[in-house]
């Protein structure tokens, strides 16, 4: 059920939960700011994005908020908390190390996002994580992150630009599927398996630099795309 007229919801002090993804699933593009009871014990209001009581992990943010940037204070971002519209000012954030944990689908169909500089304390960029991020063009990771899970950048169309860091060994199954601006990826040294299919449909892709610790490279030729003219995309091993 759409509710886009909606620009401010109250969570009453008798609230004790909400489903994962709520605001997303019911289509809430008005949605300006959630305000909380402050007599509630599960929910907290933060600038507008609901949050739980201690206001540290984000559940919800606004569809239509005015914030550019996250809340201050955050340790933890939830399953689809930033599936937001193309109305949201959230356009070039940066995912400071103050963040420790990232949900699945965290920021997955986050129409307004454009960049975003990822410096958090986690090893996994989880399952779908940017997943739909249709205007996302550049990703600068800059932690230690070890593992790109399945499908976390799926269908980002727009990206041009991104940085992986030598800590990376996995590339998950269709990490990068349909990415279909994206020309040209170094993989890091230390890489050591890459996913079936994780650059398939990349349809501009024109180098692949893959590190000796991944191979055989035959094998790697058919896990990045499927359709056979790797051979002509392969950068210096």
């Amino acid at each position: 059920i759409g509710a886009k007229s909606v620009t401010s919801l109250e969570i009453p002090a008798e609230m004790e939960e909400l489903g994962q993804g709520s605001f997303a699933v019911h289509k809430m593009d008005g949605l300006r700011a959630c305000v909380v009871d402050p007599s509630n014990p599960n929910f907290s209001s933060v600038n507008g994005f609901l949050c739980d009581k201690s206001g540290k992990h984000l559940i919800c943010c606004p569809c239509a908020t005015s914030a550019t940037a996250l809340p201050s204070g955050l340790t933890s971002i939830g399953r689809y908390a930033l599936s937001t519209s193309p109305t949201a000012l959230l356009r070039d954030i940066e995912i400071g190390a103050s963040i420790t944990n990232i949900e699945d689908g965290a920021f997955h169909g986050c129409q307004s996002l454009k960049s975003v500089r990822f410096n958090a304390s986690v090893a996994t960029l989880p399952y779908e994580v940017f997943c739909g991020c249709k205007f996302l063009s550049k990703v600068d990771i800059r932690s230690s992150i070890t593992n790109v899970d399945v499908y976390a950048f799926w269908g980002c169309e727009s990206l041009e630009d991104i940085r992986l860091p030598p800590s990376v060994t996995v590339l998950g199954n269709d990490a990068f599927l349909k990415c279909k601006s994206l020309r040209e990826i170094e993989l890091p040294e230390g890489l050591r398996k890459i996913g079936y299919s994780a650059f398939s449909k990349c349809d501009s892709l024109v180098s692949v630099k893959i590190p000796k610790t991944v191979g055989p490279l035959p094998l790697i030729m058919e896990k990045l795309l499927p359709w056979r003219r790797m051979a002509a995309l392969i950068g210096t091993r």
